[in-house]
């Protein structure tokens, strides 16, 4: 009994600091500005109103940003999805020379800080001539996803019984379309959370997005984000709406997807 309430207990100190700051944000984004900055600020807002929302959308360019930002997104995912297939493809089911050192290399390259690879990346991205463009962001991007994704892919594919594979090409499939028809169907769980992941980490990653995008047109919203604090006072009235912007996606994502994601991953990611 007493060992079941401290494990509530704590699960529930957690859950606080977890989604307080969540409910914080959204609480001064529907917030009138006098309220803003009173001092003790109250729990709950004394006024709910959506003008700060309004206000962000008419002076900023928050339409371009989310463009931007889902444009991006949406590239890096689709890219790492389809490489990412076809090379967990190649780990599971062909034998190479190197087949587990390759594994072992896109598993350690996770160690790797993102920060780390800014500076080197810069350089060559003003070389090749994709700084400050959405494409040198999404190969930034992919060069972090597609491991992961590859090795989770990798895993998927290996729940498959490679039985049902033979049987099609005693059936007359060719070796092209065995993947396509008999593999790819059965690991579409996969797929989608293989997208799903690359879909949450590109919508918010910041490190590349602010220093690999100079322009104002070309900024995502985790860099808009950044360069609307202050040099020396914080405008919450623009930093709050345009948070919860930028939240409500991967929130909404992992709101209806988690479920099919924890199972996803349990079954066949880990199994890698």
């Amino acid at each position: 009994m007493i060992h079941s309430a401290l494990r509530y207990g704590g699960l529930c100190v957690i859950l606080f600091f977890s989604l307080f700051p969540v409910y914080w944000i959204i609480s001064f984004s529907v917030r009138e500005t006098s309220e803003l900055l009173k001092y003790p600020p109250t729990f709950f807002p004394q006024t709910i109103t959506f003008d700060a929302f309004v206000t962000l959308f008419e002076f900023i360019d928050m339409t371009g940003y989310i463009w931007n930002t889902v444009l991006v997104s949406l590239a890096a995912t689709a890219i790492t999805i389809i490489v990412s297939t076809m090379g967990g493809y190649a780990l599971a089911r062909r034998k190479f020379a190197g087949r587990d050192a390759v594994g072992l290399m896109m598993l350690s390259s996770q160690m790797i800080p993102t920060i780390l690879l800014v500076v080197p990346l810069s350089l060559i991205m003003q070389f090749v001539g994709l700084l400050d463009s959405h494409v040198g962001l999404v190969f930034a991007l992919v060069g972090i996803t597609i491991p992961v994704g590859t090795w989770m892919m990798k895993g998927f594919i290996e729940t498959v019984p490679i039985e049902l594979e033979e049987a099609a090409v005693l059936d007359g499939c060719e070796a092209w379309e065995v993947p396509v028809r008999v593999v790819l169907p059965l690991i579409m769980p996969g797929i989608v959370t293989v997208g799903m992941y690359t879909f949450i980490l590109a919508w918010g990653e910041f490190v590349f997005s602010l220093t690999l995008l100079r322009s104002e047109e070309m900024r995502t919203l985790p860099s808009a984000l950044a360069v609307n604090f202050g040099r020396t006072s914080v405008d919450y009235e623009v930093l709050m709406p345009m948070a919860v912007t930028y939240m409500a996606p991967a929130l909404l994502i992992m709101s209806l997807f988690q479920r099919q994601l924890t199972r996803s991953i349990a079954e066949g990611a880990l199994k890698g």
